[in-house]
């Protein structure tokens, strides 16, 4: 006597073709570095620019938004609101700083302010501190406790002794 063969079931057959096409993906993915066709993973794109709307609140103190531009190497003063760099000027809004009337250099974007303890540079929080002090004095962007000097290779920006030369030189 023949047993009836049993009804296959599809929805296993279809989970089954799922985890094959899953798994062809994840092959593809590693190898061309993300699910780009799909427009997620692979190459990530920049930073959208974001809506003024994002932008920190200015109070009527502070003196407008421009890019601290470098005059040797024509690149501008960057910042991710933690980590502070030099890269091509592009005029995003992470390379807009005000210059304060009480003299901070405030990063728009984060909110956060220029400081140093006269040998290395840091973006934090702005607490209105001597260490946040700034002069602006012929292009030198020079800091008020330590007496040094905004710098930069074209490469890396730091703080050192002024020398007036063409690589402290900034323009806003």
């Amino acid at each position: 006597m023949n047993s009836p063969k049993p009804k296959q079931n599809n929805t296993t057959l279809y989970i089954i073709i799922g985890v094959a096409v899953l798994c062809c993906c994840c092959i593809i993915s590693s190898i061309s570095g993300g699910f780009t066709a799909l427009g997620i993973g692979g190459t990530p794109s920049p930073s959208p620019s974001p809506s003024s709307q994002d932008a920190p609140k200015q109070d009527a103190s502070k003196q407008g938004k421009s890019e601290v531009k470098h005059n040797k190497s024509g690149k501008c003063l960057d910042s991710n609101g933690k980590d502070l760099y030099i890269l091509g000027c592009n005029s995003g809004d992470f390379q807009k700083w005000s210059y304060t009337n009480n003299g901070e250099l405030k990063h728009n974007k984060s909110g956060n302010c220029l400081d140093s303890n006269g040998k290395e540079l840091y973006i934090t929080g702005c607490n209105g501190g001597d260490f946040q002090k700034w002069n602006r004095d012929n292009n030198l962007v020079k800091h008020r406790k330590s007496g040094n000097c905004l710098d930069s290779n074209g490469d890396k920006v730091y703080i050192m002794g002024c020398n007036s030369g063409d690589f402290q030189k900034w323009n806003f």
